[in-house]
This record gives structure tokens, sequence and C-alpha cells, in this order.
């Protein structure tokens, strides 16, 4: 079911998501699948973009999905769902020590679920991901559980898969200095993130 009316409220300070919605006075579907998408204010189409736009950058493996939630309960369609990750690697930045929750726009609760069309699929237990995230605020900072939680940059595309060593951006990701690093080995990747990561640091300095 694709909705038409667009609306846009902010979750996180960097993040603004447009919503498909009813027309005025048609009820909303509490069940069946609804399609959303999202709109972002800066669009990171590089590397450099990622790593400005960062406050952490880590390497990081799926250990958990929790179940969905909504982010606005007045909302029925602001669900997202947490991964729950286990840091390998922390490329810039600094996070909490102990497992971290990645926040994913998106989920299912009950009978209805929510997917939004420009990254439908969810991480799952076992995945390996590249986050460059940020942290949101106020009673968003931790999961009901605790765990400290972050949200990903501009959505979907500040997460880079890892599989057999080399790195996917999602074929979603706008703009080709970002999918154009897919089929990239891991290492080199990180050589690259942490090179603009100084080049970056220095700048600020001066």
């Amino acid at each position: 079911m694709r909705l038409s009316m667009i609306m846009a409220f902010v979750l996180v300070p960097t993040i603004a998501i447009a919503q498909t919605r009813p027309k005025q006075g048609d009820p909303k579907p509490l069940s069946g699948t609804v399609y959303q998408n999202l709109e972002f204010p800066r669009i990171p189409v590089s590397i450099e973009d990622l790593v400005r736009q960062s406050s952490a950058i880590i390497d990081a493996r799926v250990t958990a999905v929790l179940p969905s939630a909504r982010a606005n309960l007045n909302d029925p369609y602001s669900i997202q769902t947490d991964a729950i990750v286990v840091v390998t690697q922390v490329l810039a930045g600094t996070v909490p020590a102990g497992p971290l929750a990645i926040s994913q726009f998106g989920g299912t609760i009950g009978e209805l679920k929510v997917v939004f069309e420009d990254e439908p699929q969810m991480m799952s237990v076992g995945d390996r991901y590249v986050f460059f995230l940020n942290r949101p605020s106020g009673s968003r900072l931790k999961t009901e559980t605790g765990y400290p939680r972050f949200f990903l940059v501009a959505g979907w595309i500040g997460k880079a898969k890892v599989a057999d060593g080399k790195m996917s951006f999602p074929v979603n990701a706008r703009g080709s200095g970002l999918t154009g690093q897919n089929g990239t080995d891991v290492n080199s990747f990180f050589e690259s993130v942490i090179r603009v990561v100084t080049t970056h640091r220095a700048s600020a300095r001066e």
C-alpha cells in the first residue's frame, strides 16, 4: 500500500523523515505493509561527506535485533528497529564500552509492517558493517534495556556491509562516490577512512 500526502518531522537533529500519509480524513491502515520515504537535509555522496557528518565510525557485528517500537506513540507509522552490535574496531570518535544499539527505520508491530523504500533490507544477526554514526538526544539516548543508541548518518547511507572481505554500500546509496566503493578490500577501505579522518582533524585545528 502506498499513501499519498507527505509530512516531515524530526527525530534527531540531523534527520528529517518524510512520511507518506493518507489523504485528509482517511484513517491510517493499521495492518498490511506501508511504504515510506526518507529525506535528509544533507545527503553524503562521498567518504569525505560521511566522515564530516559522523560523530563516530565503527566496525561492528550484529548480535541481536530487538522487537520493533514506535519512536512517536502518536504516529503508528514511526516504527523503528534497534540492532544490537558488538564493536570490533573504532575508526573515529568515541563510543561507550560494550554493546551498542543501531536504530533502523522500519519494522513490524502486530499486523503493521513499515518499509522504507530506499532501504528495505533490515540488518540481521551475524551481519558485519562499518557504521557512520550520530548520537540522538533526550529520551532516545538509550534503549529501554539500557543499550546506548546511535543513528546512522543519512538513515541507510551510513552503513557499509562487509562480506568476504569486501565493502558494499546499499545499492540505493546516493552518489557514485559511495556505491563506487563496493568491492573494495576492507583493509584498503579502512585506510581510506582513517586518512580522511586524519585530514579532517588537521583541517579542524587550523
